[in-house]
């Protein structure tokens, strides 16, 4: 599953995009994002949220945080190509679609 989430104005970044696009992989239990607002060395990066998901009416689910922030790997050890399939390949597709409506 994927949607648009719209960055709130105090975190939006001057002449990049208002939302940012999340993947929710149910299965794992996680959201992956790439977030328009990471700067500098974090530039590109993905965030990766643990969620639970609940159903709140037909063909709708809410998508909870569970804030368990942790850094997954150390930016100044790690090879940017260190991981050869994050993200997964399955998003591509999903990635390169129009911003939903």
């Amino acid at each position: 599953m994927a949607y648009d989430m719209e960055i709130l104005p105090p975190w939006q970044v001057p002449g990049r995009p208002t939302t940012d696009r999340c993947f929710v992989i149910a299965d794992e239990g996680i959201q992956i994002t790439r977030p328009v607002t990471f700067v500098d060395a974090l530039e590109g990066g993905w965030y990766i949220d643990l969620v639970e998901l609940e159903e709140v009416g037909p063909k709708r689910l809410a998508v909870h945080d569970l804030y368990k922030d942790k850094h997954l790997r150390n930016l100044n050890q790690d090879a940017p190509n260190s991981w050869p399939d994050f993200p997964p390949a399955a998003l591509v597709n999903l990635a390169e679609l129009p911003p939903f409506d």
